[in-house]
């Protein structure tokens, strides 16, 4: 009998444990914008090393306005976000601003070619550069004009927003719903051409060919160099409610190490983790 109440104790010792130390086991559903599913599933392996009771379940792309729906409703536990959250979208949310990563123009790894300018890029999406150097046709890869990507090249100049308009007009040419859809027509057409983010390319080991820009290098300025001129933000949402396996996983990747994981695949992480989407208007 004394036997069988010391079982009875050292279980029950250890479901305690279990609770306050929050141990038990946990899936955390994440989703959002396709261009971070690369870094975040990077991220939660790195977590689950320190944390095995913690495991990560990434979707596919839904987007950044599908990803914020779905953690409203509960359906994921964690959403990532590439453009700053509108005023409707935040109710009942909290958020992290996480850093940004160059928005890089990218073609076929077999294209011969190492950098574009804005006047090359203006004249390849209106067509009046056909092809390449070498012969080889021009596939123009397009977005969505609602896509926060065609919104972001749109911004460079006037012209350029005129020459994706063109495009956009154009019969025949290739369209990408999805960041995942670009990043697999750079790699999979000859002569391909768009652009996509850095991080999405290192994080995934993408076999694409990233173009300097007007002779800039993607990534952080050195002391004296021109900056790379085009940034994507991301964000990382959160119900209000949010679990204590939620705020662990926030928690390390503001951490040294998590900060070092962005930044190996070309994320400049925010200068201080609890920077909220509120504080980056």
């Amino acid at each position: 009998m004394r036997a069988l109440i010391a079982i009875i104790i050292s279980l029950l010792t250890l479901v305690w444990s279990s609770i306050v130390l929050g141990s038990e086991p946990k899936t955390l559903t994440i989703g959002g914008t396709g261009s971070g599913l690369g870094f975040i599933r990077l991220l939660g392996e790195n977590y689950s090393a320190l944390h095995p009771e913690v495991t990560f379940k990434v979707l596919p792309s839904l987007g950044t306005a599908g990803g914020i729906r779905a953690v409203k409703t509960g359906a994921i536990d964690l959403a990532i976000a590439s453009r700053p959250i509108q005023e409707m979208e935040r109710v009942g949310l909290k958020g992290y601003f996480l850093g940004e990563s160059p928005f890089v123009f990218a073609v076929h790894p077999a294209t011969e070619v190492k950098d574009v300018t804005l006047a090359q890029v203006v004249n390849i999406f209106n067509g009046s550069i056909p092809a390449w150097p070498d012969g080889n046709r021009i596939r123009r890869i397009l977005r969505p004009d609602t896509d926060s990507d065609w919104q972001l090249m749109s911004s460079l100049s006037p012209e350029l927003a005129k020459a994706l308009e063109i495009a956009q007009e154009t019969e025949g040419l290739f369209q990408a719903v999805t960041d995942t859809d670009t990043v697999s027509y750079l790699e999979r057409i000859r002569g391909s051409f768009g652009g996509s983010t850095l991080t999405m390319i290192l994080a995934e080991k993408r076999n694409v060919k990233i173009l300097t820009f007007n002779g800039i290098q993607p990534g952080v300025a050195e002391p004296g160099k021109e900056k790379y001129p085009l940034a994507k933000p991301f964000y990382l949402l959160a119900r209000a409610d949010a679990s204590a396996a939620v705020e662990g996983f926030v928690d390390f990747i503001g951490s040294d190490q998590g900060r070092q994981i962005l930044a190996q695949v070309g994320i400049m992480p925010a200068n201080e983790r609890s920077q909220s989407y509120e504080q980056q208007k």
